[in-house]
């Protein structure tokens, strides 16, 4: 009998991935924001969506830029005609994820 193999532990680095999209079942590790409330923060922000099945995806760099379009818009933005229960959904969901609008 010969004597068991030594094994060397490998050397690998750490290596961190960033998600490409995101969906209901991944929304609050990747954005923050409860499954619940993901289909509407996409209707709300007017993100680009696909449904495959009863799934909802979007990538992550769209949804980014539309809270960053979100949070830079003033509240009083006459550009975009929107009521008010509207606008303080969009102040709710910023406030969720904790951003807010900028002035």
């Amino acid at each position: 009998m010969s004597a068991p193999r030594k094994l060397r532990p490998r050397a690998t680095a750490a290596l961190v991935v960033a998600p490409i999209a995101v969906t209901k079942r991944s929304a609050p590790a990747v954005l923050g924001v409860d499954s619940p409330d993901f289909h509407p923060l996409l209707d709300l922000l007017g993100v680009k969506h696909v449904h495959k099945g009863h799934q909802v995806i979007a990538l992550v760099a769209d949804i980014e830029a539309a809270l960053e379009r979100a949070s830079t818009k003033s509240a009083d933005d006459s550009t975009a005609a929107r009521t008010d229960s509207t606008s303080t959904n969009v102040d709710d969901l910023l406030a969720r994820i904790g951003r807010r609008r900028s002035a």
